[in-house]
């Protein structure tokens, strides 16, 4: 037996002895006793019950009023009344019940009940989410405005609020976690009330968020993770709540790093070092990240793959023959162990054309390779073995492409037109005067073998216009053994096209060959065109007139205008059949000859869009000439005003160049929706950035000119996607100052820097300009006292060795990355005597993987041709600077071993290689020879027909190699039809 309240009974006081409790009795309350305990075995007679009241409360029974007084401003509200108990129970307020909830005892203050002001909220809620504050107001009707002040308890306060109604809300969201008391006073011209409550406010940390991986090779976002293996891997990463947070990095419940953090909110990188790497290994991995919090009771994880690159290491490859026959496939095994190349390049080199073939990675496995070559001849086979971050390349030997003739190639002799060939070997037509013909040339196509009751049809493979017109004309006869195509049949220059003939014998074989040949055109007119009427920004309402001129008028003049199809696109491949690599195809369409003036109407200008480009082409007396005309609706940029902050500083400082608009808002014409593009060049011509921002933050600059107190010129080059550039100037004085002050060496501080740099986006580029800032105070060259001249060489070869070390990891994936490499690379090589025996081989290294990454990465405009060529002309100065240090050091550091220099040696001849390898890509026959000069070294790049190859002179002028004649093609063994190629190439 228990009380209402679930406390137990104790029972003293017994009028006589207590009962036994093996006694079946009763016990009730004696009257007239004092109150004392009787006992009775009648327990079926009822007596009246017992409460238990605490002091200050009471109870209004049936039939009995109870009386409740109110104060100013308290109203009592009766919800509900009910007659007797709902529960048996009896709540106390010390000692709350353990009840089941259905019977749950709970209190609640009259005092709050009866205020005039009824304030409602949550009580729990979390950091940044918002909560609503219920108000009523109980006193009604009421005169005057009911305004109100709402504390939140934690600092903020609303004042004044008006509610709109007896009953509102209002939303408020906490900062930081704690208990707050939310207090509300209210007043009306009768009325002051004020209500309170409590809320306790948690952190909430239920996301987080994987921000991006960087590394010192590539920065990318939080589904890019990935560096070299052993090259650290920073993760950066956020919570949307939580402070004393602990991350935590797990594998397959191994633990691989811990890092601790005072706010969640803030990002947090997560260091992945080599020690960590080791754990896991190179490959792929799924990671969990788990944040715990001091402020929240749940820890949450997220997921994260990363891929950790391992260096491409041990590349075998092997030729299962030293020799096939034409029209089998070369067979490669290859067996990559490190590193898991995830493209191979297979370059397969003639005398006189060179093969090439992208594969996928052999996947840590040996695999065998099928390459094609469609050629006879001595082939050199190379493997280019490529991942993420790293590549490798070797020489797999020499194999020799017979055709399946049993003579020998040296047995068999060139047979004139008409002559048979071995029944064995394919049929093929020949070309007159060669495969890569002149504007002004008569090109001859036929058929080897002339018989009278044999049936021929030419047709064109990869076609052009001018083509069907001659053939509708008669101009071309196409039934005939040998087919000639006038000067005004041919395709416009830089066209590559195809012939076919198909061959139908008296005893019903039929025989095919499709061949390419090349039109090109060297330019020796200048013209000039120019916009007569409804120019730029154009209305397409209007004609367009556009007229041509030349340096000299002369009657005679051929022009022909086209529309070119390739304006802003991406170079087209070649045609099939057409091998010549980097070789510009153009894509026009005939618009009109015959006049120097060409007008475009208003129904063509609609069907054009925004912008398109015209070609004019000109001839005259066996000259050519053409020029280019964008045709825009949309206007050309406004030239903005730019300026450089700080006004002046060292090759330390980040400086940033800005620009802006140089109209009223009002003032300028209408401007087109596609971002602008900015080119920021140091005088002369050398880029420092492009971009869509027109601002460049962060950006290092080289000394500026000495003579001139320091001063830097910089050009700005704004243009639209259409072609329209306008220039702007800017100065900035950078000089020596500041450079060497503070308790930081310079060697430290570029450390520092470089650092910093890699860990942010568009690292490389901003590597480069602080290291070509650098190069620029140790190259500098004056008579007077400068910083130069204080630097200790050690120091010196120390931050030359630095930035070339650095520079080793940086990764080239357009020609433009490798343009700005190759120049810096220069830069740092300049002064020779300052390069260690450790420097060289880091330059080596990195000549050697940048001068192959022009021969790898794509082109993705016809500027990169160019970026080509300059960067291969940059990389060959540093070649030399890096050869000269290689014979100072052999004669004044005995102790350099000897496998450094063999080492060293050997990646020069590498690069050498591979220069003209990139030099030669695109390069036409019987062009003039591609020469490259410098004090040690010298290179020669040609590309001639076979033909032409008979006492062609070599001759590199400015050098002291010696001058050659080549001797007969046959002799050097080339073979091969007189419209095929030969590369020559020398070096001294």
């Amino acid at each position: 037996m228990v009380w209402l309240d679930t406390s137990n009974i104790t029972y003293s006081k017994w009028h006589q002895e207590p009962p036994s409790v093996l006694t079946s009795a009763c016990g009730y309350i004696l009257k007239n006793s004092g109150y004392e305990w009787g006992i009775t075995e009648n327990c079926s007679q009822e007596f009246d019950f017992i409460c238990e009241f605490e002091s200050g409360h009471s109870m209004a029974c049936d039939n009995l009023n109870a009386t409740v007084q109110c104060g100013s401003g308290d109203v009592i509200q009766i919800g509900d009344s009910f007659y007797g108990r709902k529960t048996p129970h009896y709540c106390v307020l010390e000692t709350p019940l353990q009840l089941d909830v259905e019977e749950e005892c709970s209190w609640i203050s009259v005092k709050d009940e009866v205020a005039g002001l009824r304030l409602a909220v949550t009580e729990t809620s979390f950091v940044s989410e918002n909560i609503t504050i219920s108000l009523k107001w109980l006193l009604s009707p009421y005169s005057g405005n009911l305004s109100c002040i709402i504390s939140m308890g934690d600092g903020n306060t609303i004042d004044p609020y008006y509610p709109p109604t007896l009953s509102s809300n209002v939303t408020y969201s906490y900062a930081s976690p704690g208990e707050f008391t939310i207090f509300v006073e209210c007043t009306t011209s009768e009325w002051h009330v004020t209500a309170q409550t409590l809320i306790t406010i948690q952190d909430k940390m239920d996301e987080l968020t994987v921000m991006g991986c960087f590394s010192h090779s590539e920065s990318g976002n939080g589904s890019h993770c990935r560096t070299l293996y052993k090259e650290t891997l920073w993760i950066q990463v956020a919570l949307n709540g939580g402070s004393g947070v602990t991350y935590t990095m797990v594998v397959d419940n191994k633990t691989v790093m811990e890092s601790s953090a005072k706010l969640g909110t803030v990002p947090h990188n997560l260091t992945l070092d080599i020690t960590s790497q080791q754990l896991l290994g190179p490959g792929v991995h799924h990671l969990e990240i788990i944040a715990s919090s001091n402020t929240t009771e749940s820890d949450i994880s997220e997921g994260l793959t990363i891929h950790l690159v391992e260096p491409i290491s041990g590349l075998q490859a092997m030729l299962t023959s030293s020799s096939v026959k034409l029209g089998e496939d070369l067979e490669i095994e290859v067996f990559a162990p490190h590193g898991k190349p995830k493209k191979l390049r297979f370059e397969v080199t003639g005398s006189n054309e060179t093969f090439l073939h992208l594969k996928d990675g052999p996947e840590g496995e040996n695999k065998t390779y099928s390459i094609p070559v469609k050629s006879e001849g001595t082939f050199l086979v190379k493997v280019f073995a490529l991942n993420a971050f790293s590549n490798m390349s070797i020489n797999v030997g020499m194999v020799t492409v017979s055709s399946n003739s049993s003579e020998s190639p040296e047995d068999r002799k060139q047979t004139d037109i008409g002559a048979k060939a071995d029944n064995n070997k394919k049929k093929r037509m020949y070309i007159k005067p060669s495969r890569h013909a002149g504007i002004f040339a008569v090109v001859s196509l036929g058929w080897p073998e002339d018989s009278n009751t044999s049936l021929y049809s030419w047709s064109c493979g990869y076609c052009w216009p001018e083509w069907t017109e001659c053939v509708q004309r008669r101009s071309i006869l196409i039934d005939q053994r040998e087919i000639r195509i006038l000067p005004t049949c041919l395709p416009p220059p830089s066209s590559a096209v195809t012939v076919k003939v198909t061959v139908q014998t008296p005893e019903k074989e039929t025989e095919q060959d499709e061949q390419c040949f090349y039109l090109t055109a060297k330019q020796e007119l200048s013209l000039q065109i120019s916009c007569n009427q409804n120019c730029k920004p154009v209305n397409i309402s209007e004609d367009v007139v556009l007229r041509v001129s030349t340096e000299t008028e002369s009657k005679g003049t051929l022009y022909k205008w086209y529309l070119d199809n390739m304006f802003r696109k991406k170079p087209s491949p070649l045609p099939s059949g057409c091998s010549l690599n980097g070789f510009r195809q153009s894509n026009l369409t005939m618009l009109q000859s015959d006049t120097a003036m060409l007008v475009l109407n208003n129904s063509f200008l609609q069907t054009q869009g925004e912008a398109f480009r015209i070609k004019v082409t000109a001839t005259h007396e066996h000259k050519y000439g053409e020029a280019t005309y964008v045709v825009s609706t949309v206007p050309p940029p406004v030239v903005p005003v730019c300026s450089v902050s700080p006004k002046q500083g060292s090759v330390l400082t980040p400086f940033t160049i800005s620009c802006r608009s140089s109209c009223l808002e009002d003032q300028c014409l209408p401007v087109d929706s596609t971002p602008l593009t900015y080119c920021f060049y140091l005088e002369p011509n050398s880029l420092l950035h492009c971009g869509q921002d027109p601002d460049l933050t962060s950006v290092y600059l080289p000394l500026g000119e000495e003579d001139n107190n320091f001063l830097l010129h910089i050009t700005i080059a704004v243009s639209n996607s259409y072609g329209d550039t306008v220039h702007a100037k800017a100065t900035v004085r950078v000089h020596y100052e500041d450079i060497s002050t503070g308790n930081q060496t310079l060697q430290a501080i570029v450390s520092e820097k470089s650092s910093t740099i890699l860990k942010g986006e568009n690292s490389s580029m901003s590597l480069f300009q602080l290291y070509k800032s650098v190069s620029s105070v140790l190259n500098q060259e004056t008579k007077e006292e400068s910083i130069n001249s204080t630097l200790r060489t050690d120091t010196r070869k120390e931050l030359r060795e630095l930035m070339l070390t650095t520079l080793s990891a940086v990764n080239v994936t357009s020609m433009q990355t490798a343009l700005k490499m190759s120049e810096v690379l220069k830069e740092i090589t300049y002064r020779s005597e300052e390069l260690s025996s450790s420097a060289q081989v880091e330059a080596g290294n990195t000549l050697k993987d940048v001068s192959e990454s022009l021969l790898i990465v794509t082109p993705e405009d016809g500027e990169d041709d160019q970026k080509r060529k300059d960067a291969a002309t940059y990389l060959f100065n540093a070649v030399n600077n890096v050869l000269e240090a290689t014979v100072q050091n052999g004669t004044e550091e005995a102790s350099i071993p000897e496998f450094k220099q063999s080492l060293v040696s050997q990646q020069l001849l590498t690069t050498v290689d591979n220069l003209q390898s990139a030099l030669l890509i695109g390069k036409l026959p019987d062009n003039e020879p591609t020469v490259l000069t410098a004090p040690s070294v010298a290179m020669y790049i040609n590309r001639l027909q076979t033909d032409d190859v008979d006492s062609t002179l070599i001759n590199i002028s400015n050098s002291s190699a010696a001058s050659f004649t080549l001797p007969s093609a046959s002799s050097l063994s080339i073979s091969g039809a007189s419209d095929e190629t030969v590369d020559i190439r020398a070096s001294a």
